[in-house]
């Protein structure tokens, strides 16, 4: 910890600023361990620098110093070009996981390490790639109106990923499917990972497919 001293205009002496206002003249020039020259410390009078605690053993305990915090403008100007970087980084992690309610959609922006069919689906619906392959394997997902049959497949731009998750509970003729439709698909980033617009719709109400999809089949979203 450093305390602030007041150098005498016209004396080798330093006097200690005390906290409740006193002066004490008791270190001289030789004393002082740093001397900050005051284009660091424009906020004070060129009269003033930094003594370090130990030069302040003999001061009388019952006296309270100030203390006095260096400031150095070169490490002002560093934490507030940190402060912005991590600002940039963040505005970025925002630009790739954006979620914004349009209509009856949601348009979802993620980033990807994949463009495997479960990978998008498990990204754009915010589930576990668990009761992913549950769905895949109980025949529930399709892409383009037809069974998904390889969870590798990959997805391209204006493709339909459909997760079947009942009949409807009003026409059996209809289903109720969460919907994706692959809006566009940018190049891989510095971290390898894709970003991928997508048309999220919840719930959506279609009728059965060419290829239907068997009522008795049919199990009731979990």
């Amino acid at each position: 910890m450093n305390y602030l001293v007041t150098r005498l205009s016209s004396s080798a002496k330093y006097l200690i600023r005390l906290r409740h206002g006193a002066i004490s003249p008791l270190v001289t020039s030789k004393q002082i361990e740093s001397y900050v020259h005051p284009s660091t410390m424009s906020y004070y009078r060129p009269s003033t620098c930094l003594l370090n605690k130990s030069i302040c053993s003999s001061v009388n305990k019952s006296l309270l110093l100030q203390p006095c915090s260096l400031y150095s403008k070169k490490k002002k100007q560093s934490k507030i070009k940190e402060e912005v970087e991590e600002s940039d980084d963040e505005d970025a992690e925002e630009m790739e996981e954006t979620n914004e309610i349009i209509d009856d959609y949601n348009l979802v922006i993620k980033s990807v390490a994949s463009l495997r069919i479960d990978s998008v689906l498990k990204a754009a619906l915010g589930t576990s790639r668990k009761k992913i392959e549950k769905d895949f394997y109980s025949t529930k997902i399709r892409i383009n109106g037809e069974t998904a049959l390889k969870k590798a497949a990959v997805v391209r731009v204006d493709d339909e990923l459909d997760l079947i998750k009942s009949s409807h509970p009003e026409n059996n003729k209809m289903l109720l499917v969460d919907r994706i439709v692959i809006k566009s698909i940018g190049r891989v980033n510095d971290n390898g990972n894709f970003p991928i617009k997508m048309q999220v719709f919840k719930s959506l109400a279609i009728e059965n497919y060419s290829d239907p999809y068997m009522k008795s089949s049919l199990s009731e979203a979990d």
